[in-house]
């Protein structure tokens, strides 16, 4: 009984002793400040956004350029050289082979000068360059365009594409100025609806 006892005393020093340790507890989790984890979820909302806009942006810009130039094409009376080398000259562009296709409409510009095609040749001239960075001369041919060609088909376009260019060079006070035109002169168009969503980008 007494070794019993004994024991059992033993057992209640231990528990004392090792049972009443203090244990570390983590460190409570660093407080989160509600008011800056706002804000940068109001940021990462906005950039999401600007980026979302981008995309429409190149996506709208990429049905422009897939447009089926085949039918177009039929409906100009053009010699069979010409329309060949305008075909060839497209399918570059197409392709995404741009140093090519300046060659190829670069030649074409040359040698059909008074065909119905030129302004459309220029045009894609500018896209190879606009799509290789070179906005200067992307610019230079645009606005070629809108001074010699007034009444083509592409002139919504080259002037889109010129607001484009001014955007990209950093010019962004002179892009404004043609985004902000092209919503007054051609409302409820694909160029008019481009040029909001990238005036968007700027404000």
């Amino acid at each position: 009984m007494t070794q019993l006892m004994n024991s059992l005393f033993s057992f209640f020093l231990l528990f004392l002793v090792y049972g009443c340790t203090t244990v570390e507890t983590a460190p409570p989790p660093q407080q989160i400040n509600v008011d800056t984890f706002k804000e940068q979820l109001k940021d990462l909302k906005k950039k999401t956004q600007l980026l979302e806009e981008e995309m429409n942006v190149l996506k709208n810009e990429l049905s422009l350029v897939k447009k089926d130039f085949t039918e177009e094409i039929n409906n100009d009376v053009l010699t069979d050289s010409e329309r060949l080398a305008y075909q060839e000259s497209f399918e570059l562009i197409r392709r995404g082979d741009y140093e090519a296709a300046q060659i190829a409409f670069s030649n074409y510009i040359k040698s059909y000068q008074g065909s119905s095609f030129i302004d459309d040749a220029k045009f894609w001239l500018a896209e190879s360059f606009y799509s290789q960075g070179n906005y200067i001369k992307a610019l230079e041919i645009f606005e070629n365009i809108q001074r010699q060609h007034p009444k083509s088909e592409k002139i919504m376009e080259s002037i889109l594409k010129s607001g484009f260019c001014y955007y990209e060079l950093g010019n962004f006070e002179k892009s404004l100025t043609i985004f902000k035109q092209i919503i007054t002169d051609y409302p409820n168009s694909s160029v008019s609806r481009l040029a909001a969503e990238k005036l968007n980008t700027i404000r």
